[in-house]
């Protein structure tokens, strides 16, 4: 995956006696937001199979994974805000989406909390589901990620109790 060389390429552009820094900073750039772009539109089928279900928009994944290489000191977070698809951002909106996507999680762990208190969920199932999800590679092939994928959604299915 394209992903899993990006790091060796920008040692080597960090580190290398390349004289022109403006074509290193370019093309640092540019693998950087190949990178995000693809995890955005998340490669894995397990990813988009979650996504799909989740109650986070592609803008609010793109923006988490940039913040993610914010948080890394990797960029900044104004060029964060100039690599969002599908031409940058300001840096107002970038912040507003990062907000939203982090009030759709928290929302999204309350929910889990008041199901939990309901009697709503079947934890131990929940624990094994988190655990799973966990432990699954994010490089997963097509078939094993259908196979997870099934168990994911027989296992969703019978930790609510509806």
């Amino acid at each position: 995956m394209f992903c899993s060389v990006l790091g060796p390429i920008l040692n080597y552009l960090c580190y290398s006696d390349v004289n022109d820094m403006n074509h290193v900073a370019i093309a640092k750039e540019s693998l950087i937001r190949n990178c995000i772009m693809s995890s955005s539109n998340l490669p894995s089928p397990l990813d988009r199979f979650l996504a799909e279900r989740s109650g986070l928009s592609s803008a609010q994944m793109e923006t988490i994974e940039l913040q993610k290489k914010v948080q890394k000191n990797e960029i900044s977070a104004s060029k964060a805000a100039s690599m969002r698809t599908p031409k940058g951002v300001t840096p107002g909106a970038y912040y507003r989406v990062l907000t939203q996507a982090k009030s759709n999680v928290e929302e999204a762990i309350y929910t889990l909390l008041l199901a939990d208190r309901l009697g709503l969920l079947q934890i131990e199932d929940f624990r094994r589901l988190l655990e799973l999800i966990s432990k699954t590679p994010r490089s997963l092939d097509e078939a094993g990620a259908s196979e997870v994928v099934s168990v994911v959604d027989a296992l969703v299915r019978r930790i609510v109790m509806l």
